[in-house]
């Protein structure tokens, strides 16, 4: 009786009505409203489109791939995104076989979507598809193509990732870079080296977050090295992966850092310290405690608390009791213990 009274509301002329049925219909998993679903893909709305599609995703309905292949290219993103998990949910490879039989011949935008699907699948044949796409002349199918095989995964996966280090579009090479450091394959570590000294800033950062991934211990002087003529996102990312490997030839780099110019620098740099050596360490993070920027004042305080050395008490004393900022006084408490 439930989804009667709901059919009968399909067509009710509120957008929100329409799309919320399409919403219900899907989580009671009742094959009585898959027709009635059907005919919600080819609705003015755009959000109630979305809503069929993914309820009859959850159905898991076979008789909707036709309609969801069109909707690959619905004027709305929105749309094709639904479209292309209900797709997912089916499971039907075979469709794979038309999508992929003029490819190249189709529009960039569906070139794209073709591209998204295929990584939700995660089959060799889906993998070899998205290796193929990796010579599109268009830079957001090629975008894709990095962020599918980034959820395929595996070492199958990380060799076309390889060849995507090497892409003329920054951003594709940034993508490549966060993927293979998510990999963990240590053999993608020298190919990714060369990226540090990357013309574009992102894609440095990414290839230093990548290294840190697979091990910074083990390309510590490499991204040691780095420190002294990083600037901005790149430089964050090398304090940020040092820091947490704990790189012996980064100490003395990371030092000459403490009084940058760049608040977040400075900050980011106390909180790599705190895991190093504490005689060297210690002068830094006092002298940061009268550090014109309150979140430097904070991030030193909270630093030692971490290492909680009772000769700074009365230190934070005088800034739980004085600081300007309320956060900061607040931070020293917390270090007292109170």
């Amino acid at each position: 009786e439930g989804v009667s009274l709901l059919l009968d509301r399909l067509e009710d002329e509120n957008v929100l009505v329409r799309r919320v049925v399409a919403m219900v219909l899907g989580e009671f998993g009742r094959s009585e409203a898959e027709d009635a679903l059907l005919s919600l893909l080819d609705d003015e709305n755009g959000h109630v489109r979305g809503a069929a599609a993914e309820s009859l995703g959850r159905l898991r309905s076979t008789k909707a791939v036709p309609a969801l292949l069109g909707l690959l290219e619905d004027e709305y993103e929105n749309v094709q995104e639904c479209a292309i998990r209900a797709l997912a949910a089916i499971g039907d490879e075979s469709i794979l076989g038309g999508l992929l039989s003029d490819f190249t011949s189709r529009e960039a935008g569906m070139r794209r979507n073709i591209v998204r699907l295929l990584g939700r699948f995660g089959t060799d044949r889906a993998r070899d598809a998205l290796v193929f796409a990796l010579k599109d002349e268009e830079p957001p199918v090629r975008k894709a193509v990095v962020i599918a095989l980034d959820t395929i995964r595996g070492s199958q996966a990380s060799r076309p990732l390889l060849l995507a280090i090497t892409d003329d579009e920054p951003e594709v090479r940034m993508l490549a870079a966060e993927a293979l450091g998510k990999s963990g394959v240590s053999d993608a570590a020298e190919a990714l080296i060369p990226l540090l000294d990357d013309e574009d800033l992102w894609v440095r950062a990414a290839a230093a977050r990548a290294l840190g991934r697979i091990g910074a211990d083990r390309f510590g002087a490499v991204l040691a090295g780095h420190l002294k003529e990083a600037s901005d996102i790149f430089l964050l990312a090398l304090v940020d992966v040092v820091g947490n490997a704990v790189v012996r030839e980064a100490l003395d780099p990371l030092l000459a850092l403490e009084g940058h110019p760049d608040p977040e620098v400075r900050k980011t740099v106390l909180h790599a310290l705190a895991s190093y050596d504490w005689v060297r360490v210690r002068p830094v993070v006092l002298s940061r405690l009268s550090d014109p920027h309150w979140s430097v004042r904070k991030t030193a305080t909270e630093v030692l608390k971490q290492r909680r050395d009772p000769a700074t008490d009365l230190l934070l004393e005088q800034l739980a009791a004085a600081d300007p900022d309320m956060t900061v006084r607040q931070a020293a408490r917390d270090a007292l213990g109170r």
